[in-house]
């Protein structure tokens, strides 16, 4: 098997997590998103011109920091700075994994240029509705820091082998091994190849359908 039969298998239909283990990831920050997002919160109690500011920073805090944890979860750290150089790029990688919606992502991208104008006033409802889709970002993707697959196992009835995931974050590698009549062959990918964010978005695909 070659990565193109590893695709072709990921994609197919009847294709699905046999069994799983969890965990959850100690994050190599000092303070959390969520931290970040309930500041903002009591921020915006103040309704005031100095609560909205620091609202709106603290939302964006919130932002960056889930961004860059979701990067760390995945292994892309590792990754050239160029790929990592700014928000707008750290998005597309995010996009191209699919673990979010492109317009739950277009409209953060929308509200956030509205935090990199300085020496503006934001109203309250400009801030709200920042804060709203930055909540609803973090709370769709916290996921996958509280229960990143730590080992799975992947199956189809149509085909005789099976498949182990598994992947070493701080190596910044995913490894599939397929197993079946006795044989096994590993299938590593470090995330400078050009197939990682390919394969990684098709093996979420099927970990989203996994009941």
């Amino acid at each position: 098997m070659n990565i193109h039969s590893l695709l072709e298998y990921l994609n197919e239909n009847g294709t699905r997590w046999s069994s799983v283990s969890n965990n959850s990831i100690e994050l190599p920050f000092e303070v959390k998103p969520h931290e970040y997002i309930s500041f903002a919160e009591k921020d915006l109690e103040l309704n005031d011109t100095r609560g909205r500011i620091s609202a709106l920073s603290n939302t964006k805090r919130a932002l960056d920091c889930q961004i860059d944890s979701l990067i760390y979860a995945f292994g892309l750290h590792n990754l050239p700075k160029k790929k990592l150089r700014n928000i707008p790029c750290k998005f597309e990688l995010i996009k191209d994994l699919g673990i979010i919606a492109p317009r739950i992502l277009s409209k953060i991208n929308s509200f956030r240029n509205l935090v990199e104008h300085e020496f503006v006033r934001p109203s309250q409802e400009q801030v709200e509705d920042f804060y709203d889709i930055v909540h609803l970002f973090l709370l769709s993707t916290e996921k996958y820091i509280l229960n990143f697959p730590n080992f799975c196992q992947i199956e189809n009835d149509e085909r005789e082998e099976w498949l182990d995931f598994d992947y070493d974050r701080e190596e910044g590698y995913i490894a599939f091994s397929i197993r079946g009549n006795d044989d096994k062959k590993v299938i590593k990918l470090y995330s400078s190849d050009e197939n990682y964010i390919k394969v990684y978005a098709a093996f979420i695909k099927v970990a989203l359908s996994y009941k």
